[in-house]
Parts: C-alpha cells; sequence; structure tokens
C-alpha cells in the first residue's frame, strides 16, 4: 500500500479543522440568536443585537480559518498587515457608512418604525443596516407651484 505524503495529510488536517470551525461559527451564531430571541423583548435591540453577534461571530471564525491556513507566524502578520491596507483603501466609503450606522444606532436618532423625513421625501423606517436603512417612501417632492 502506497504511503500518503506528509504534505497531503497535513493540507487534509486543515480542512477539516476548517470544517469543524465553521460548524462551530455557525452553532455559535445559531445559538446566540436563540438566546436573544428568549431575552430580548424590543425588537429594535433585538435586531441591532442579532447583526452586531452575527458580523462578531464570523469575522472571528474567519480570522480562527486564516489562523489554521497562514499559521501563527509571521505569514500570519504580513497577509493580516497587506489585508488590512487593501481593505482600508478599498472600503473608503464602507467605512464612512460603518460610522453613520454607529451614530444612527449609538445616538438613537431614530428606530425601525419610526417616521422621518430626509431633504423632501419622508416615509417610515424599516429596516436599519451597516451600508443604508430601508425605508418606504410616503411622500415625494411635490413640484413647486406656477406662478400665475
Amino acid at each position: 500500500m502506497p504511503q500518503i505524503p506528509m504534505t497531503y495529510l497535513s493540507i487534509g488536517l486543515k480542512i477539516v479543522s476548517s470544517m469543524v470551525v465553521l460548524l462551530l461559527t455557525l452553532a455559535t451564531n445559531r445559538a446566540a440568536g436563540n438566546l436573544l430571541q428568549a431575552r430580548v423583548k424590543d425588537q429594535y435591540y433585538m435586531h441591532t443585537l442579532r447583526m452586531l453577534i452575527r458580523n462578531t461571530v464570523f469575522v472571528s471564525g474567519g480570522i480562527i480559518i486564516l489562523l489554521i491556513w497562514l499559521g501563527f507566524g509571521s505569514n500570519f502578520t504580513v497577509a493580516m498587515g497587506i489585508l488590512g491596507a487593501g481593505i482600508a483603501f478599498a472600503s473608503q466609503e464602507v467605512i464612512g457608512s460603518l460610522a453613520g450606522y454607529v451614530n444612527i444606532v449609538t445616538g438613537n436618532l431614530f428606530r425601525i418604525g419610526d417616521r422621518v423625513k430626509i431633504g423632501n421625501v419622508m416615509g417610515d423606517v424599516l429596516d436599519i443596516s451597516v451600508r443604508l436603512f430601508v425605508g418606504y417612501s410616503l411622500t415625494k417632492k411635490s413640484p413647486e407651484p406656477r406662478n400665475a
């Protein structure tokens, strides 16, 4: 029977470890969501906390999978530095949106279900996420009256 090279065994171990981390990440996300649903009654705060926990759990799982594949040495730190610089440059608009999201959520400017007016458009807030908030427009800008 032929021997399996050590390189293949280490790759197989990394694949299995990554799958275990992925399953644990999904299970943690689901358990946290169920715990929030049982404990938090306010829909607005439950939605915000669920999004925060989901993003934290998935980013943590991704970093653990990167650690599995890149190791704990200098390769990981170099990869994270390059990745961080690339992400910061490419997502300047997203970083601005994130700052606005944090301002909306922590400042209690408006909540889901509130009626807001932005410019000349009035509507109801249906969802607030990191990139945008979804609203239903009630009115649009009416044309200026003509001079008779």
